[in-house]
């Protein structure tokens, strides 16, 4: 079976922060050669962590201090909180 791909934002500009802290499906600039491969960042709500592919990655990239202070980053998140569709008991 399938697994289903969550919902998703449209893409914003780096001109835009996200609302809440977390891991983010970004684009760097000089990722757009690589637009295959999707990257993950995590927004701790002032700055940016480190590009990964993985969400664990980002996340880990971003506890051991590697991040862009000054990035303004393309990012979209996920288009539904997931802690609230748990709650309902859709997940």
């Amino acid at each position: 079976m399938k697994k289903k791909q969550p919902n998703l934002t449209p893409w914003f500009s780096g001109a835009v922060t996200p609302v809440r802290k977390g891991v983010y499906v970004a684009e760097f600039p000089q990722t757009q050669p690589i637009k295959s491969m999707r990257w993950f960042a995590y927004w701790d709500g002032r700055i940016w962590g480190w590009l990964s592919l993985d969400v664990d990655g980002a996340v880990d990239y971003y506890k051991h201090g590697q991040d862009h202070p000054r990035v303004k980053m393309k990012w979209r998140g996920l288009a539904e909180d997931p802690v609230a569709k748990t709650i309902r008991g859709i997940a």
